[in-house]
């Protein structure tokens, strides 16, 4: 539904307001989703879950949003000390999380999964997927909106027969998954 809905309200919210108005729209779904679980969601009766690894979840961190910042600010300000500094931290981020995630008792992601075949695989799948999906967001958007002349609410409406292709290539799958593995 997000890619469906968030387009959309992203668009109405445009018309009348200044672009961080998109980002403010999630605070008050993530109080809703926060007192939600806590009133709704029953306590966990998992044993031996272990403590949370605050280490991993600083790491992984550190190292995407430097790989963000270097990917924005390289081409657009051009490749000096900042940028290639971002890039190095989040290659020495990336490599101190697998290190650290290997060698934690419950860490916050298994790499030993990426050995497996299947689990690599689906990872691989989700990842292009979303490459894919977000850049075709980014491109229709910018076209409708700078070539063809469109609003934001316009476009908004315009991404919604995206919305419905992701609805239905999810059910296809779930369906082809359970017969084909």
């Amino acid at each position: 539904m997000a890619v469906a809905v968030g387009p959309l309200v992203s668009g109405w919210l445009l018309e009348d307001h200044a672009w961080g108005s998109t980002f403010l729209i999630n605070v008050p779904i993530a109080l809703l989703a926060v007192f939600g679980a806590l009133a709704l969601v029953p306590p966990s009766k998992a044993q031996g879950m272990g403590r949370i690894d605050y280490v991993g979840g600083l790491l992984s961190i550190v190292t995407v949003g430097s790989l963000i910042y270097a990917a924005i600010e390289g081409p657009h300000s051009g490749w000096g000390a900042g940028p290639v500094t971002a890039a190095v931290v989040a290659g020495v981020g990336l490599l101190a999380f697998v290190a650290w995630e290997l060698r934690h008792p419950h860490p916050m992601l298994d790499v030993r999964k990426f050995a497996l075949r299947p689990f690599t695989g689906s990872m691989l799948a989700v990842m292009f997927f979303f490459f894919g999906m977000f850049a075709v967001i980014y491109y229709a958007t910018q076209f409708l909106q700078f070539v063809l002349g469109y609003g934001a609410l316009d476009t908004g409406v315009r991404l919604l027969p995206l919305g419905g292709a992701v609805f239905l290539g999810s059910a296809l799958t779930g369906m082809l998954t359970r017969s084909w593995g």
